[in-house]
């Protein structure tokens, strides 16, 4: 495995490439860090590329022409009982249509087709506003805005959840769980998770995160994200971290006959 590494980045992962090469006394992990940007030579190698959603994407478009498609959350798992609110894929009109003819609250969007790590919000039926959104990611987020009406998005009623728990699932098997937000203590019903994995199981990737909320008394699934560029919130599976980085990236490319 060769590993090249955004600046500032990674940190984690090279501590799970020094420890594999260490307990398996031999070369098996390897990571270099380009000055500036994505490396200038062709991945003749298997190299992996581990950073920023920017970093990763310009590598697989510079080297593949490839911009993975976000998960979000998922239609198999758009059962209620996981959702625990209004989720749906559609366009503007089928939300204004169906969502907003009902109710004039405001719903959260995010793409269909390609990664944002922030949800925007329609406020009403002809208003569009954000919500503690980045000024980076928000000018991001405004370059399509041109397309909302007939681009394809995945809306979802706002809703407080109570703690928010990220889920590392490697070969349909959970292998850690880790709190990012809310308040101390209040846990994630395992039975609940598991069941959205063994779910999501035929159509998974083989490294991915499932984000899970506590509304209540009830886990609900937030939404998932492919292996790259994802928040570890103190993930230290060292022993499996770095396969799972390069198994999501290789079933990528395979999947997409690169």
């Amino acid at each position: 495995m060769y590993f090249v590494i955004e600046k500032d980045e990674g940190h984690e992962l090279k501590k799970a490439c020094d420890y594999l090469n260490w307990y398996r006394q031999e070369k098996v992990a390897s990571y270099y860090t380009p000055d500036n940007g994505v490396p200038r030579w062709k991945d003749g190698n298997g190299c992996i590329p581990v950073g920023s959603v920017d970093f990763v994407h310009k590598y697989l478009m510079t080297y593949y022409g490839l911009e993975p498609k976000p998960l979000n959350v998922p239609e198999c798992l758009m059962w209620p009982d996981f959702t625990c609110r209004k989720i749906f894929n559609g366009t503007y009109m089928d939300a204004k249509k169906g969502y907003f003819a009902k109710s004039n609250n405001k719903v959260g969007i995010k793409p269909f087709f390609w990664r944002l790590d922030i949800v925007s919000y329609i406020q009403s039926k002809n208003q569009i506003g954000d919500l503690d959104c980045h000024p980076k990611k928000k000018s991001h987020f405004d370059d399509y805005v041109s397309n909302l009406f007939t681009d394809k998005w995945q809306f979802s009623e706002p809703v407080d959840f109570k703690a928010e728990w990220r889920c590392f699932v490697f070969k349909n098997e959970l292998v850690g769980l880790q709190p990012y937000a809310g308040e101390i203590g209040v846990f994630p019903c395992m039975e609940t998770i598991h069941k959205m994995i063994s779910i999501f199981e035929d159509e998974s990737p083989i490294a991915y995160t499932l984000d899970v909320g506590i509304i209540g008394n009830k886990t609900a699934i937030i939404e998932v994200h492919n292996f790259y560029s994802v928040g570890l919130y103190g993930f230290t599976r060292h022993d499996i971290l770095p396969y799972m980085y390069s198994g999501w990236f290789k079933e990528y490319l395979r999947k997409e006959g690169k």
